[in-house]
C-alpha cells in the first residue's frame, strides 16, 4: 500500500464521517429552514467527494468491486433526492421524492458503517464471529457479514421512515397548502 492510497482511504473515512453527521443533522432539524438546507448542503458535499474517492480505491478487489457499485446507487440515490428540490418538480410529489431519497441515501451510507464496523474492527468482527456461531448462522465470510449488517440496517431505517417521514413533512406539507390555498384565494378575489 502506497502513501496516496493511505491518503485517500483516510480522505474517504473523514467523509464518511461528515456525512453521517452532516445527515443527522439534518434528520434532525425541522424540514425546509435554512439551517435544515445548511446541513443538507453539507451532507450533500460530503456525499458526493466520499463516493468520489470510492472510486480511487480498489485495494480489497484489484479493480471495480460491488462497493464501487454501491457508490454508483448512492451517487444516483443522492441525485434522485437532489434534482426534485431544486427544480420543485414534479409540481405536486416533489417534496415526498426529495425526503424519501434523501433519507435512503442516509441509511445507505449507515448500512455501509455497520458493514465496515462488522468486518474490519477487530472487536466487533469478533464479537460478530461468537453471534454466529451462537445462533448457528452460516459463516463468518465478508460477504455473509456486509449483506446481513445491510440489511438489518436497512429494514431498521425502513420501518424508522415509515413511521417518521409522515410526521416530520407534515408541518411542511400544511404550509405549502396554506400558500395554495392563499394563491387561489388571492386569484378568485382577483376575478
Amino acid at each position: 500500500m502506497n502513501i496516496a492510497d493511505n491518503l485517500l482511504g483516510h480522505f474517504h473515512h473523514l467523509m464518511a464521517w461528515i456525512s453521517m453527521i452532516a445527515g443527522a443533522g439534518v434528520l434532525l432539524q425541522r424540514k425546509g429552514t435554512r439551517r435544515h438546507r445548511q446541513w443538507g448542503y453539507v451532507f450533500v458535499t460530503a456525499m458526493l467527494l466520499m463516493n468520489a474517492s470510492a472510486f480511487g480505491i480498489y485495494r480489497l478487489f484489484d479493480g471495480f468491486g460491488i462497493f464501487h457499485v454501491f457508490a454508483l446507487v448512492s451517487l444516483a440515490t443522492l441525485m434522485a433526492g437532489m434534482v426534485p428540490v431544486l427544480l420543485r418538480a414534479p409540481r405536486s410529489g416533489w417534496l415526498d421524492m426529495h425526503a424519501h431519497f434523501m433519507t435512503w441515501a442516509y441509511i445507505g451510507l449507515l448500512c455501509a458503517a455497520a458493514s465496515e464496523m462488522l468486518s474490519r474492527i477487530p472487536a466487533a468482527r469478533h464479537a460478530w464471529a461468537d453471534i454466529i456461531r451462537l445462533v448457528g448462522l452460516p459463516g463468518t465470510d465478508f460477504g455473509f457479514t456486509v449483506a446481513f449488517a445491510s440489511g438489518l440496517v436497512a429494514c431498521i431505517g425502513g420501518a424508522l421512515v415509515a413511521f417518521y417521514m409522515p410526521r416530520a413533512l407534515a408541518p411542511f406539507k400544511r404550509r405549502q397548502e396554506m400558500r395554495r390555498t392563499h394563491v387561489r384565494s388571492t386569484v378568485e378575489n382577483l376575478q
